[in-house]
């Protein structure tokens, strides 16, 4: 088996394509290129010319499904521990933008140091803009522990490390107690969910 080096978008568009529970990315490029084993077979013949680049995301993969979306976790090789963010930074949601293509255009949100304050601020925006697609998009979670409920207690039960934060302005909860590469993984497929164009989803996920 080789491994290949992809950027970020590339990556999330492959995920994004999965249909079902496991499916390998090699099995969703055989889908998608329409590449059969026999070819793929006839392709390890082939001199190998070129050097092999290091997988960019070992910290953590994830296989997309639709309705509800699980988001398949991997362990976090000892070399590369989750660092937990606890730091907390209290914003007014009336100062907030109207939508999200202006809140990661806003100086202040670009001035934040914070990502969790930015999360949250996020998904404020995100429900603000269409709360019945975001109702609908909550349904995304890790294999084994919920990341949006409505209540803190909801989230408490399935974990007592979830550090539950309340979404301003909305009847959500969400987890907190995960790295910011989590926490970019959750708004890119809660967007996806929501019908955001993967311009935008790329923007506002790299803004935190």
């Amino acid at each position: 088996m080789k491994t290949i080096e992809l950027e970020d978008d590339l990556y999330r568009y492959i995920a994004s394509q999965t249909k079902d529970i496991g499916e390998s990315a090699s099995d969703i490029l055989r889908r998608l290129l329409d590449v059969s084993a026999n070819v793929s077979a006839d392709l390890t013949n082939v001199e190998e010319s070129q050097p092999h680049a290091v997988d960019t995301n070992s910290e953590t993969k994830q296989t997309v499904t639709k309705s509800p979306v699980v988001v398949e976790e991997e362990p976090t090789p000892v070399s590369a521990p989750i660092v937990v963010e606890t730091a907390v930074e209290v914003v007014s949601h009336s100062t907030l933008p109207a939508s999200i293509a202006k809140l990661i255009k806003n100086k202040k949100f670009k001035e934040t140091t914070v990502s969790v304050t930015k999360f949250i601020q996020i998904l404020s925006v995100l429900y603000a803009e269409n709360p019945k697609e975001f109702d609908s998009a909550t349904d995304i979670k890790g294999r084994k522990r919920i990341y949006f409920a409505k209540s803190e207690s909801e989230l408490l039960s399935a974990g007592s490390t979830t550090k539950p934060r309340h979404i301003e302005n909305t009847p959500y909860w969400v987890i907190t107690n995960t790295n910011t590469g989590r926490k970019r993984n959750i708004i890119t497929q809660l967007m996806a969910e929501m019908g955001y164009t993967h311009a935008l989803i790329d923007a506002v996920s790299q803004s935190i």
